[in-house]
């Protein structure tokens, strides 16, 4: 008898072991609701090259997706209209070269961009710029001391909240209605975390200078179905 229970006590502990190794290796897609991006691509595993399109998991690299997927780097990032440093977070989808029927995504995204009520970031400011990348598609910058709040623009839920992209430090990344990402970065501290819902001007972090910057600032960065797009017409300055 005493025999009968080690044994059932040993099949329970690996069948414990086995959904918790289970748990711990489903990547989890931050774009499972209101994309129609992973709506086309429903069937695809995260990780993998298939069909055209790739869906970045925690730790990607646009280098190594490159690599992995047998294209140009170049030619991956041109596809996807992405600039160094390459913000991915776990969830993105990506298209492979070759595969886009879109030659000038971000001029068609200007065009037609769903109207935004966002509020300004950043309470208390020292000033800000508009800051444009190689392909003249605009971020900006808000100067602040440090510790400055910085809130949410608009409602949504938060699918980033760390320090993994080495360039920006302390980030987070939120989901708006419409496609719409936010991106919030060289924070101090993060005052939420991955999965919660926030509120347009809830406190999502304090202003710092983490990752590659040599002052006090915000980052922010506006995003349509994954693609960066210019910030100054979606936000009203102060």
């Amino acid at each position: 008898m005493l025999r009968l229970f080690k044994v059932w006590q040993a099949f329970l502990v690996a069948l414990l072991g086995l959904l918790l190794v289970g748990c711990g290796q489903a990547p989890r897609s931050y774009l499972d609701q209101g994309s129609s991006s992973v709506s086309r691509t429903a069937n695809i595993k995260a990780g993998h090259c298939h069909a055209g399109h790739y869906i970045v998991v925690r730790g990607n690299s646009l280098s190594q997706i490159a690599q992995k997927c047998n294209v140009s780097l170049d030619d991956l990032a041109r596809e996807n209209n992405l600039y160094p440093p390459y913000i991915l977070y776990p969830g993105q989808e990506l298209a492979l070269p070759g595969t886009s029927r879109a030659t000038n995504v971000n001029a068609a995204q200007a065009r037609n961009l769903p109207k935004t009520d966002w509020r300004w970031p950043v309470d208390a400011a020292l000033g800000y710029d508009y800051v444009r990348d190689t392909a003249g598609i605009s971020g900006l910058e808000i100067y602040a001391e440090a510790g400055t709040l910085v809130r949410a623009v608009a409602a949504g839920e938060v699918v980033y909240a760390e320090n993994s992209i080495s360039n920006f430090g302390l980030m987070v990344i939120i989901r708006h209605d419409n496609d719409f990402l936010t991106v919030y970065a060289h924070n101090q501290r993060l005052q939420t975390k991955e999965g919660a819902k926030v509120e347009k001007g809830q406190v999502i972090a304090h202003v710092g200078n983490s990752g590659a910057t040599d002052r006090s600032k915000l980052y922010f960065e506006a995003r349509h179905l994954g693609r960066k797009v210019n910030a100054q017409p979606l936000l009203k300055a102060p």
